[in-house]
């Protein structure tokens, strides 16, 4: 499916995802679901968009610095959303599969290296790109609250998680 049918999707259930976020988070006293829901409030608020997808972009990366290791959790979490999950054992590959959108979520980008501006969200535009065209819209951010309230839910209770 091509990116703009997903963005159309995505954003002709908004409120159904926000509500469906939301209630994913409800039984979690972990502080990344009460970030999550920080980030959820501002999507809540037309013109917020931007404040809540560089917040769940903080929440996404602070969640996979946490569980997958400081030096090369971002890789870690790379390779992981990249590799085939069908002999995997369910709980490994459940957690795969809660990976896999971090194939573009942490797409590789650096400013001023002259290379086209991720069109999906992502980590990295998110962070060093503001005052680019495209970075910020109301798809990117629900797809970081979505990415970041799903790795909430999956890792809140690991044994690695602060």
């Amino acid at each position: 499916m091509a990116a703009d049918n997903r963005s159309l999707i995505l954003l002709a259930h908004f409120d159904d995802i926000l509500d469906d976020c939301e209630g994913a988070l409800a039984d979690i006293s972990h502080d990344w679901a009460n970030q999550c829901r920080t980030a959820l409030t501002g999507m809540r608020q037309p013109g917020l968009e931007a404040l809540a997808q560089s917040h769940a972009g903080n929440i996404v990366d602070s969640i996979v610095l946490a569980i997958l290791g400081g030096g090369h959790g971002r890789q870690v979490a790379q390779q992981r959303a990249s590799e085939p999950y069908d002999d995997l054992p369910l709980h490994v590959a459940v957690e795969h599969l809660v990976l896999r959108p971090l194939h573009h979520g942490f797409a590789k980008w650096h400013a001023g290296n002259g290379g086209p501006i991720p069109t999906r969200f992502a980590r990295h535009a998110t962070a060093h790109a503001v005052g680019q065209p495209d970075v910020f819209t109301r798809d990117h951010a629900l797809v970081a609250v979505m990415l970041a309230t799903s790795l909430t839910r999956q890792f809140w209770d690991d044994p690695g998680a602060p």
